[in-house]
């Protein structure tokens, strides 16, 4: 832990008198309250190893790299699980976990996650749906369109983001995916074909009129998102975010998801 961090944590610890059983249960309450989506399931021992490399001025790392491992393994994904640990941190008065303890984090989960089976539909390392999915969802959209005689492009366009930049360590993509991934699915929500169409590039089903608001918004908050993770080296600056138009027929559609994607 470098000197500033160590000072803050050293500050807070003694001027609260914290234990690692009350800091502890100060991370869980705030963890549970802000993140986590079921509070039965947060405890792991790893939890507690954090506590105390942190209570002691010691790497936090460590213990990083096997809460990634427990919350891969328990099925959090990485959003969650980065944002759980960033709650710890704040609670010592830490904007956000130092970049080897998150990069710990990210490597502990991966290694887990790489022995999972995990559902072709599914993009493990954002959360959000794969290509495949959407590739899916576009030949059942064209395909009603043909029924009613109508033109797919009438109904959706796709909204792309692209943070790509070059050189960046398989963790790294990892958390880069994730902080994205959380950020379309905290706008777009329920209802909506959120999908990673290859690293750093991304896409939604959107209705026509309701992807022009999003596009500022979007490049707005992952931005800032980008700052308070420390990940501003990760992501293009600016986010390129911009309304594709689907084209006429299915296959040429698919090949642009393909391309958009690369």
């Amino acid at each position: 832990m470098n000197g500033t961090l160590s000072c803050v944590v050293r500050d807070t610890v003694q001027q609260y008198a914290i234990s690692v059983e009350a800091l502890l249960a100060r991370w869980r309450e705030t963890s549970v309250r802000d993140i986590w989506l079921r509070p039965d399931d947060w405890f792991t021992s790893a939890n507690e190893a954090a506590v105390e490399r942190l209570i002691d001025r010691q790497d936090v790392s460590p213990a990083a790299y096997r809460l990634g491992e427990n919350r891969a393994t328990a099925g959090v994904g990485i959003g969650e699980t980065i944002d759980d640990l960033t709650a710890l941190y704040r609670v010592v008065g830490i904007e956000a976990p130092p970049m080897p303890v998150l990069r710990a984090l990210c490597d502990g989960w991966a290694e887990a996650m790489a022995a999972i089976q995990v559902g072709a539909g599914s993009d493990a390392e954002s959360g959000l749906s794969s290509r495949d999915y959407l590739v899916r969802r576009l030949k059942e959209i064209y395909g009603r369109a043909a029924r009613l005689n109508e033109r797919a492009s009438d109904c959706c366009r796709l909204l792309v983001v692209d943070v790509a930049v070059d050189a960046v360590d398989p963790w790294q993509r990892i958390a880069r995916n994730a902080a994205v991934g959380d950020v379309l699915t905290d706008i777009f929500g329920e209802g909506h074909s959120i999908a990673r169409l290859g690293d750093g590039h991304f896409a939604v089903l959107v209705e026509p009129d309701e992807g022009v608001d999003a596009v500022s918004r979007l490049k707005s908050e992952i931005i800032s998102v980008s700052q308070l993770l420390d990940m501003e080296r990760l992501l293009r600056q600016p986010p390129r975010v911009w309304l594709e138009p689907l084209p006429r027929d299915f296959d040429c559609a698919r090949e642009l998801v393909l391309s958009l994607g690369r």
